[in-house]
């Protein structure tokens, strides 16, 4: 063969093998994408940007590549949980949309592993919420020791704001207090804490020996202040509440009058039909019951549903009403 034939035609193929090479480059770098097996995501949706990793492109793909990003897959599992997308449903995503899916190229698992990102909610949170709020409140002179909870409050990640609010004045030193939590302006967990508050009040003590039977006077008792948080729970903490009054027993001059010793009609009497507000969370409901014991302002008191024939316990609200947090 001719030295300078063989020379063209080698000079030809190298040619073709570059421009089969710069061809796959191009079509690579167009528009492609993979899903691994198992992936982290923090919405409540799962799009295919959460989940993708895509090829480097040309810019002039951008429009399309957002398109493609933007395709919503599924929901989300809840916070700190798990589920699965099949890869199924990611083709099925792909194929309802009107995009070029042929000019696509992709890697999809048959099953994806997806968790949600999320965190729970910390007592210190709640409690620097709860102190901000009783310093813009001047009517009650509250300090903020300590919360209760029953049940741990698992939110997204996010931009994080607690709002709380107080169901009436406390009792014992221990005040119901009704917590939202919002992560991005979005309502994440709604439920009920106790606080445990310094409270200083002046309540009225006997300033001399009440006996059995004896209606109780103004010239029978003085204002103390006192922390109720160091006193029993149902101490009488207005002269309201013990003016007018007859005892059941003796009280000693100087001590401080448990409700149990004088004859306080009950704000629900016993087999009352009260309205009963069940809470979890976000999610409320509401449904009648009947009153099993006489319940007083923020105690505690059985309820039957009316529907369920379930006996619960709630927080008496007021003459209507009991609140129940579920668990």
């Amino acid at each position: 063969m001719d030295f300078r034939k063989l020379l063209w035609t080698v000079m030809a193929m190298v040619a073709i093998a570059f421009a089969s090479v710069a061809v796959a480059e191009t079509l690579y770098r167009r528009v492609s994408f993979s899903i691994p097996a198992s992936v982290m995501v923090k919405g409540d949706r799962v799009a295919l940007r959460d989940i993708a990793v895509f090829s480097q492109y040309e810019p002039e793909y951008k429009p399309l590549v957002e398109a493609i990003q933007g395709l919503v897959i599924s929901d989300a599992p809840a916070p700190k949980t798990k589920s699965v997308i099949l890869g199924a449903q990611v083709l099925e995503a792909l194929e309802k949309s009107t995009l070029p899916i042929k000019a696509i190229g992709y890697s999809i698992p048959k099953a994806i592993a997806v968790e949600r990102e999320g965190r729970a909610v910390t007592k210190d949170e709640i409690i620097s919420a709860l102190k901000n709020a009783m310093w813009e409140e001047k009517s009650l002179d509250l300090q903020v020791r300590d919360i209760e909870w029953t049940a741990e409050q698992i939110i997204p990640v996010g931009i994080t704001r607690v709002a709380t609010e107080r169901l009436g004045k406390p009792s014992g030193g221990k005040m119901p207090v009704r917590t939202e939590i919002f992560v991005d302006d979005k309502a994440a967990a709604r439920f009920l804490i106790t606080a445990l508050v310094d409270d200083w009040r002046e309540v009225p003590v006997p300033n001399r020996n009440l006996e059995r039977g004896m209606l109780v006077t103004n010239d029978d008792v003085q204002l103390v202040r006192l922390n109720l948080l160091q006193h029993p729970a149902d101490i009488v903490a207005s002269l309201n509440d013990i003016i007018g009054k007859r005892t059941k027993a003796r009280i000693n001059a100087g001590e401080t009058v448990r409700k149990s010793l004088l004859d306080i009609p009950p704000l629900i009497p016993k087999g009352k039909r009260v309205t009963v507000q069940y809470r979890k969370g976000s999610l409320s409901a509401s449904m009648l019951g009947i009153a099993l014991d006489d319940g007083f302002d923020r105690g505690e008191i059985r309820i039957k549903n009316e529907n369920s024939k379930k006996i619960v316990v709630g927080t008496v609200l007021n003459e209507d009403s009991v609140e129940v947090s579920a668990p």
